[in-house]
């Protein structure tokens, strides 16, 4: 598949909270090079959109309406057809996008000889699937894993809590590995895997965490993660995510500590690393504090006496909040 994508958003059509997902996903398809996002931006409820491009590099297109239907399908349209006119290094087209408006754009591009990714929302979809069957692949947002843009704690948070830093770092790296292209034999490659992490914190630099290299940082997590080389003088480097086995037993605790996005809970004597996107989705709105009762799932059983102080402590999931 190709390497190079043009990604289109109706962002009339498409709910912003959505959007960091979807570009997590389409990364793993390979390059974005062309991201646009079109409205009539001077409506109320392009607002969540407004805060979304203030920190994403979309590239934002201005619409009005002016008593017409359509106005943003149409504008998308021709801005499409002329760049798959005129780019033909551009080879996969991603519209974001739920409605049948687009159905023949993305029969046009297949007879272009482009590949036509679909993404929207999948109740919009189905109510008339003929955008999904007009695209060589449709995906629904709602099946996308969540992705959090402040998953990696900042370097002031780092400094003041060692044994939590780790774990973030664990987990920002576990988000763009899924973000990688993989190859035919499922690996990704060291290079595809540093520009997915990149692509979600450019200024991401191994050395702020101790490693001397970017080799280094992935050897220190051997349980996590597999590396081989292509056998060559001058080696090619790949890693391939381990399945990791979940114990999935039930436990009850209180939070200990709160950092950001992460935290303990100690639960019989132990403890247990979270990162809030852990919570189950109707508490994850819920300001976390020490001493509130959880419930969870066992992820990671700790090892109070390993010498890997890393794996002294377990790691909770599908974490709710108990009342009373």
């Amino acid at each position: 598949m190709s390497e190079r994508i043009a990604i289109f958003f109706d962002a009339e059509n498409i709910s912003a909270e959505y959007v960091n997902s979807i570009l997590a996903k389409v990364k793993s398809y390979g390059s974005i090079v062309i991201q646009r996002a079109y409205a009539d931006w001077s409506i109320p409820n392009t607002q969540p959109w407004k805060k979304l491009v203030a920190k994403q590099p979309i590239s934002v297109y201005q619409q009005f309406h002016n008593g017409e239907a359509q106005v943003i399908d149409k504008t998308i349209i021709m801005d499409a057809i002329q760049i798959a006119i005129e780019h033909p290094d551009i080879d996969t087209f991603c519209l974001v996008a739920s409605d049948k408006g687009y159905a023949n754009l993305a029969l046009r591009l297949r007879e272009l000889g482009k590949y036509v990714l679909g993404v929207g929302e999948e109740i919009k979809a189905k109510e008339d699937s003929l955008l999904v069957n007009a695209c060589n692949e449709f995906i629904y947002v709602e099946r996308l894993n969540a992705v959090d843009d402040t998953i990696l704690l900042d370097n002031d948070e780092t400094e003041k809590n060692a044994d939590i830093t780790n774990f973030s770092l664990s987990n920002f790296i576990s988000q763009a590995y899924d973000s990688t292209p993989k190859t035919k034999e499922g690996y990704a490659l060291f290079s595809r895997l540093g520009e997915a992490i990149r692509s979600f914190k450019p200024d991401f630099d191994y050395t702020d965490y101790g490693y001397k290299t970017f080799k280094q940082m992935m050897e220190d997590f051997p349980d996590e993660y597999e590396i081989f080389d292509d056998g060559k003088r001058a080696p090619t480097y790949m890693v391939l995510r381990k399945e990791v086995e979940v114990t999935n037993r039930k436990a009850e605790g209180t939070i200990q500590k709160v950092v950001s996005t992460y935290g303990s809970i100690k639960s019989e004597g132990k403890d247990y690393f979270f990162y809030t996107g852990d919570f189950k989705k109707e508490f994850r709105g819920v300001k976390l504090k020490k001493g509130m009762k959880v419930r969870f799932i066992v992820a990671k059983e700790p090892e109070p006496g390993a010498a890997d102080k890393r794996d002294r402590n377990g790691k909770a999931k599908e974490i709710e909040i108990v009342k009373g």
